[in-house]
């Protein structure tokens, strides 16, 4: 062969060589961009389906989690945002007060097509607000009777709800304070508060009891009730049509009366701060989130607690407890009775979440 024809070979087998590096570095430079889009897509799946689960536990909703029975589960959520990102969310009753959350993120293309997807499941254990029933009135701060109100500790069943309570329990205290807390009872001779003793200290009740029931704090009761009272001019009410129960109705707080609608809708109601109740009838949890006055013929069956001074005046009267720890006045011919079976109604429907709970497992499929 030539010397000219060897030269044109060389140049030839070069020009192959770096043709052959050039769709390597082509290829490894498209692989590494697909890995990377890949790569991203997933990191932001996951932390979506990390966020969706953090606002769900966050959001919980009682109602919702205890209407689905034990091993039956449902879709519960689906958003889309930001574009081309889906998040579905799903709930798991494995047990009495134990679920199993699941939140499944998928990024895809314009096209739709997918390009990665992560999910994140979380075992969350439910817990429930312990409230104090062996008292009429719990408070840290001072407490106020008048001549004609009344404050009882004895155990009341209320009428008609024989077959939903157990018996009677024995007297407790009418009211529990802080060693403190100034007692201003102005009935002769105290007789307006009765129990076992009529009045009592506990040494262990701090001013901020109220804020954490049994790990639940009063911020997730506030966060999630289902009844907001805001306006002074409404009054409270049980809300019916026929048989059936109006439970969206603004101001329905169910129904005490054996056999009603509405005697099953045991809500978590909020109040305003500084609202006045001026009357009317409900049941549950009432939390005032400041100052909280009731009057009227208002009455309430179950748990009453705010986080400012509670004023009960005119005919207004809570059957169950008030806790109280900024403190409780009663005036005109208002009234706490204690009743057991009211507290327990109204706690039996309120569990919450484990803010706290194990470490959930990610996966890619």
């Amino acid at each position: 062969m030539s010397q000219r024809g060897s030269s044109v070979l060389v140049v030839l087998l070069t020009m192959l060589v770096l043709g052959a590096l050039g769709a390597l570095l082509v290829a490894r430079v498209w692989s590494s961009e697909r890995e990377g889009i890949v790569g991203l897509a997933l990191a932001r799946a996951r932390i979506s389906a990390a966020a969706e689960s953090e606002r769900m536990l966050a959001g919980w909703r009682p109602p919702s989690a205890e209407s689905l029975a034990v091993g039956a589960a449902r879709e519960v959520g689906l958003t889309r945002s930001p574009p081309g990102l889906t998040t579905r969310d799903s709930l798991l009753r494995l047990g009495e007060d134990l679920y199993l959350l699941g939140v499944s993120s998928a990024q895809a293309r314009a096209d739709g097509g997918l390009i990665a997807r992560a999910g994140l499941w979380r075992v969350v254990p439910v817990r429930r607000p312990v409230i104090p029933d062996s008292q009429a009135v719990r408070s840290a701060g001072p407490v106020t009777v008048d001549s004609s109100a009344r404050v009882s500790g004895r155990d009341t069943v209320p009428v008609g709800w024989g077959s939903a309570c157990e018996a009677p329990a024995g007297d407790a205290p009418g009211i529990v304070a802080a060693p403190s807390s100034p007692i201003i009872v102005t009935c002769p001779s105290g007789a307006c508060v009765a129990g076992t003793p009529p009045e009592t200290r506990d040494s262990t009740l701090a001013a901020d009891f109220g804020e954490y029931l049994g790990g639940v704090s009063l911020d997730d009761l506030v966060a999630g009730a289902t009844v907001r009272l805001h306006d002074p001019a409404a009054i409270p009410g049980p809300v019916d049509s026929g048989a059936v129960c109006l439970v969206s109705a603004a101001t329905n707080l169910g129904d005490p009366v054996a056999g009603s609608a509405c005697f099953d809708l045991v809500p978590l109601t909020v109040a305003d701060s500084g609202l006045s109740i001026p009357g009317g009838l409900g049941q549950g949890v009432l939390i005032g989130r400041g100052p909280l006055v009731l009057e009227g013929d208002f009455a309430f069956f179950g748990v009453v607690v705010a986080r400012g001074l509670i004023l009960l005046r005119d005919r207004a009267r809570v059957i169950g407890t008030v806790l109280a720890p900024a403190g409780i006045k009663l005036e005109g011919a208002s009234e706490v009775r204690r009743s057991r079976c009211a507290v327990q109604r109204a706690v039996a429907g309120q569990r919450w979440p484990d803010r706290n709970p194990a470490r959930g497992w990610i996966f890619r499929p």
